[in-house]
């Protein structure tokens, strides 16, 4: 019984510890209601079920879906406002998608978290991003990482003449959103 309240009680203090990491992460814009925010709750909703189900993973598997969810969620939170202003100015397309696929991400999240399988929202599709889109992101100063997060949410797939494309680009498009497009469209 003792082994099994220590198991308990570490379990709960790492979980704690990757919410409060998350929470706490300077390098993000996180504002209440962002990716971090769910990722946020929902590791403390698994620290709470941890803790009252000592026997059973099930406050693991809660907060690790809600971290993975927080980390590619709201992708318009991890471009700063000087890139937003710069695609803004010159690809607003690209940013009117980027927002419409975080908002459909969110939406069949709560739709997926209530078992609504028929709701208007699950019902929704992503806008992939063009190779135009990853080229404008490229040309704001966006991260590699949170292209290739905009690419995942997008669920986009490239041709070897798309690639092609990108790879003559100017500004150069990073390497290893190069390699992620590829491993995308495999």
């Amino acid at each position: 019984m003792k082994e099994k309240t220590i198991n308990s009680i570490s379990r709960a203090m790492m979980l704690t510890a990757g919410f409060l990491a998350l929470l706490f992460t300077p390098s993000c814009e996180t504002p209440p209601g962002t990716g971090a925010g769910v990722a946020a709750v929902g590791g403390l909703a698994g620290t709470i079920v941890s803790i009252a189900m000592p026997n059973s993973n099930l406050g693991c598997e809660i907060a690790a879906g809600s971290i993975a969810l927080g980390a590619t969620m709201e992708v318009i939170n991890q471009i700063s406002e000087q890139q937003r202003a710069y695609l803004q100015a010159n690809s607003p397309r690209t940013l009117v998608i980027i927002q419409r696929n975080d908002n459909v991400v969110k939406q069949q999240h709560i739709a997926a978290q209530s078992n609504s399988q028929e709701s208007p929202a699950s019902k929704k599709r992503v806008t992939p991003l063009s190779v135009d889109d990853v080229m404008a992101l490229t040309a704001a100063g966006v991260k590699p990482e949170v292209i290739n997060n905009a690419i995942a949410q997008s669920k986009a797939s490239y041709s070897s003449d798309e690639i092609a494309k990108v790879q003559q680009a100017t500004p150069p498009v990073s390497p290893s959103v190069i390699v992620f497009m590829q491993k995308s469209s495999a």
